[in-house]
Parts: structure tokens; C-alpha cells; sequence
């Protein structure tokens, strides 16, 4: 019963997140890096079959072969990898849902991925703003960065045998 309570918290909170991330878009910062990294963490394989069991016990489920059963849990998997659990959750409760007009067939794993790809589009928008900042900032060197004092400057230009010629002008 812990790890429900556990995983209906962190449920909980990445929705928070998400909420939070979907208003401040705009002023997503560094520091929201670790938020925005939590919310991308992709679900681990016994979470995600679980999850999608559960989804398809809703429907009816033919007796397979167990080789076959296999099979298609591969597929929902290779599927459904990169996606994390408070979005594959979004996507299975929605497909359950009034919301959804399909909800009265059994879903294919692309259906599943693609209403969490689009639970995912906010934090994927923040992520991209983060790398994006964070490459602007390196390309652009400290305003300090390279220079150099006047008197640098001159013994410089008086190596270079620039100096007999900057004093003739």
C-alpha cells in the first residue's frame, strides 16, 4: 500500500510541476532544471507493464500463448519506453475516460503514445528552452573573457613594431 501512496505523491507532484511549468514558460530558469529533468525521466519496464496490464484488463483479453503475450508486451513497451509514468498515467486514464470518444475500443500502443507525447509537449518546450539558453550563454564569452590591460595592449603593439607607426600618425 506504501508504494501506491508513493507513486499517487509523485503522480501528484509531477502534475504540479507540469501546471507550474505550463505558466511560467517564459521564465523557465536554471534552476528549474531538476524539475524539468524529474518530469522526463522516463517510467522503468515493470512500472510501464503494469500500467498497461491494467489498461487492457479493462478490455477483453483472449487467451494467448504466452509467447504471444510476450510479443505484444514488447510492442507496448519499444513503444511507451521514453515516455515517463505521470504521463503514460495521464494517457491510460484519459483513453479510459468520458473524454475520450475511442474509449470503447481497446487502444494500440501508439494511442497511448501519443496522448503522452502530448502530456510531455510543455516540459519537452521547457527542456529545449533550457538547452537553448544554456548554448547561448556558452557561445557568448564573459565581457571580460580576452581582454586585456593597456599596458598588455602596448608592449603588444610595440613587439609587433606597431608603435613607430600609431606615433607617426
Amino acid at each position: 500500500m506504501r508504494q501506491l501512496t508513493t507513486e499517487t505523491d509523485s503522480h501528484q507532484q509531477a502534475l504540479a510541476m507540469k501546471t507550474f511549468l505550463r505558466g511560467s514558460l517564459s521564465q523557465v530558469s536554471e534552476e528549474h532544471r531538476p524539475m524539468v529533468e524529474k518530469l522526463m525521466k522516463p517510467a522503468d519496464r515493470e512500472w510501464t507493464s503494469g500500467r498497461v496490464a491494467t489498461l487492457l484488463a479493462s478490455y477483453f483479453v483472449s487467451q494467448l500463448p504466452a509467447n504471444i503475450q510476450a510479443a505484444i508486451a514488447e510492442d507496448w513497451l519499444a513503444e511507451l519506453q521514453s515516455f515517463p509514468a505521470w504521463a503514460l498515467q495521464e494517457a491510460c486514464r484519459w483513453w479510459l475516460s468520458a473524454d475520450n470518444p475511442e474509449r470503447k475500443r481497446k487502444p494500440h500502443p501508439g494511442d497511448i503514445a501519443a496522448k503522452a507525447r502530448q502530456e510531455t509537449l510543455i516540459v519537452k518546450l521547457a527542456n529545449e528552452r533550457l538547452n537553448d539558453r544554456l548554448k547561448s550563454k556558452q557561445a557568448k564569452p564573459d565581457a571580460k573573457e580576452g581582454r586585456v590591460s593597456g599596458s598588455t595592449a602596448n608592449e603588444i603593439i610595440r613587439q609587433a613594431g606597431l608603435a613607430k607607426r600609431i606615433n607617426k600618425n
